[in-house]
């Protein structure tokens, strides 16, 4: 921080009165304390367009630093360099993509990790998102989060299993939404899943992955609109939980243990939940 020694050089003695020569008030400390050219220092807005995945990232931060971030594909940032005691870092989403950051990451220096509050997977930040975190020291501490848009993972066969040795294929056509949002350690996720296949031998659970790689903390369970082979809709049942953390077992019915029908692009499914993550 620079000293501004214009008032330094402008002191006229005091004869004791406290009535003569230049008398200090708050304002005239303030300004040798601080020069008015810090401000700009205190204020550092950064343009960054990088993607793929960083680590011990160096944005370029100054003071406080507001990082405005427009990159064309995701971006995934393990770890952030150059933080000091004291000092925050804003990151914006101005573009398209998706940013996230590692919590307690291993990749990097220890003193560039996030600590974030949901500890399971990477914390996002969509379009119109931010995050903020400021430095203790040792780590980057996550202290405010605004996701911003909701985000859509890319089309997986894999995100859509079966209680053995029934199967279920959910082709991407058949997805018109599955869709997340974390609030803090609160994760909401929304499905539409039409004309989907159930095969093999029918049993019990539809299972649904996750979004996002983050795992169930407490047991929660839903309603969700289910069609069972055709069948008109009824309230089927939705649990999520540590037994199964990473999973959210669809039931057809207000039961857990009435078994899907085996039947081809008649199935649907739909619904929406939120539960606590780890």
């Amino acid at each position: 921080m620079a000293i501004n020694r214009g008032p330094f050089n402008a002191l006229v003695d005091d004869d004791g009165s406290n009535t003569v020569g230049s008398i200090w008030n708050k304002a005239a400390i303030a300004g040798v304390l601080l020069d008015p050219t810090d401000a700009a220092l205190l204020a550092t807005v950064v343009p960054r367009t990088d993607t793929g995945t960083v680590t011990d990232w160096a944005p370029g931060l100054s003071g406080t630093t507001l990082i405005q971030w427009s990159g064309v594909s995701n971006l995934a940032v393990n770890t952030l360099a150059g933080g000091v005691r004291g000092q925050t870092v804003i990151f914006k989403n101005i573009g398209g993509a998706v940013a996230s950051f590692a919590h307690m990451s291993g990749a990097g220096l220890a003193t560039n990790r996030f600590y974030n509050l949901a500890k399971s997977a990477a914390t996002p930040v969509a379009p119109d998102g931010w995050a903020t975190w400021v430095h203790d020291g040792n780590l980057w501490n996550l202290i405010d989060h605004e996701q911003g848009a909701w985000i859509t993972p890319a089309y997986s066969a894999a995100n859509f299993t079966a209680l053995a040795p029934m199967t279920w294929t959910v082709d991407a056509a058949d997805v018109t939404a599955y869709t997340y949002r974390l609030s803090g350690r609160t994760l909401s996720v929304v499905w539409f899943l039409d004309t989907t296949t159930v095969g093999g031998t029918g049993t019990s659970q539809l299972r649904l992955k996750v979004p996002g790689g983050f795992l169930v903390a407490k047991d929660t369970v839903t309603f969700q609109y289910a069609s069972d082979a055709g069948a008109p809709g009824t309230a089927g049942y939705v649990v999520a939980g540590p037994n199964t953390p990473n999973l959210l077992i669809l039931c057809r019915d207000a039961t857990t243990n009435t078994n899907w029908t085996v039947a081809a692009n008649l199935t649907y499914a739909r619904g929406t939940i939120t539960f606590e993550v780890t």
